[in-house]
């Protein structure tokens, strides 16, 4: 059941590498309550998050894609 009232979360993520050829490719799949450094995002009001330790969805919730994609980065 969708809360507008709790934001947004991830249930999955997958990195998934493509070989150069495209002959192959390897997935990960990263649990969302792995704890990692996630950098400073923006924001949809266009603030910006403070950097902080926490579980690996909140990137996502923070800060979208953009955020999620950063957090993989670091």
């Amino acid at each position: 059941m969708h809360r507008p009232d709790r934001g947004t979360a991830s249930d999955t993520t997958i990195l998934l590498h493509l070989s150069s050829g495209r002959r192959s490719a390897t997935a990960v799949s990263i649990p969302r309550d792995l704890m990692v450094d996630v950098p400073g995002c923006r924001r949809a009001d266009g603030r910006r998050s403070e950097p902080m330790f926490a579980m690996f969805n909140y990137a996502f919730q923070v800060g979208g894609s953009a955020c999620t994609v950063r957090t993989v980065e670091r």
